[in-house]
């Protein structure tokens, strides 16, 4: 070998801080990396929460709509029957009376 020892150990303290340096970095990114990860399926359960409750509610709001569209043709039908029994100038008016 053709170097002294203290030129040795200099330039192993060097390759040993480079070595701690990358490592640092190496690892600095895996934590990163793991609470982006962690970050994203919280928020991903969230949203599949809302998502869910979203859904619940939409189909409430249909079932709802439904029954006042039954209702309001069970209705308009109970008017029509009743209405069959006017006169034909009754009927011609939409079901409505004329003032005589």
């Amino acid at each position: 070998m053709s170097g002294s020892t203290g030129r040795l150990l200099l330039i192993g303290f060097i390759l040993g801080a480079l070595a701690m340096l990358g490592l640092n970095l190496l690892l600095a990114g895996l934590g990163r990396g793991i609470k982006r990860r962690v970050s994203t399926r919280r928020q991903l359960k969230a949203d599949s929460r809302e998502n869910k409750r979203l859904e619940t509610e939409r189909d409430q709001l249909a079932h709802r709509l439904e029954d006042e569209r039954a209702a309001k043709l069970s209705a308009g039908a109970a008017d029509q029957n009743g209405n069959a029994s006017g006169s034909a100038g009754d009927r011609q008016a939409g079901g409505l009376r004329r003032p005589q």
